[in-house]
């Protein structure tokens, strides 16, 4: 029931200061699609600069060398195996860290719009990618995609939920 419709049925008076409380309750409960992909965007790059040092991909490596090389380990595997398990780790590491970032609802939105937003964060990475002249060919690029595409199933069968963290009393 809405709260119009809760004023027409109780026989209350609702006046125009009544309904600006109720659009500034509305507004405070409600979260934006852009706010919410703009923060998802910005857990995504401050992750992406991380995950890169660890398992430099297409050539990127943007904080250095790192002691710990994932790229070694997954090219154990193979060129193509190691592209899709660098877009599953890549992406995987954004999602991961949305859950700590996102609020409830916030995380509630991500939810609703999971598939639009996760084809944001590929597109968005992917621009990235080329804005830094990164060194790909088509293939393993198609294969770095079907691995986020797997990061992305993976947390849609888990629907995990986002980590709330207490506060102490």
């Amino acid at each position: 029931m809405s709260y119009k419709e809760f004023c027409e049925n109780t026989n209350c008076e609702c006046g125009p200061e009544c309904q600006c409380v109720a659009n500034d309750i509305k507004a405070e409960l409600q979260v934006s699609q852009p706010k919410t992909l703009t923060k998802l965007m910005g857990i995504h790059a401050g992750t992406a600069a991380i995950t890169l040092s660890i398992c430099p991909q297409f050539g990127l490596n943007p904080l250095g060398s790192s002691s710990l090389n994932l790229f070694e380990a997954f090219m154990y595997f193979g060129h193509g195996v190691c592209s899709v398990l660098c877009g599953l780790f890549f992406l995987g590491m954004s999602l991961g860290a949305s859950q700590l970032f996102l609020s409830f609802d916030e995380w509630r939105v991500f939810r609703q719009n999971y598939w639009k937003f996760g084809a944001a964060l590929v597109g968005a990475s992917l621009l990235g990618f080329a804005a830094l002249n990164a060194d790909f060919s088509t293939l393993h690029l198609e294969l770095w995609v079907v691995g986020t595409a797997l990061a992305l199933l993976t947390l849609n069968v888990l629907n995990l939920r986002p980590v709330q963290i207490k506060e102490k009393p």
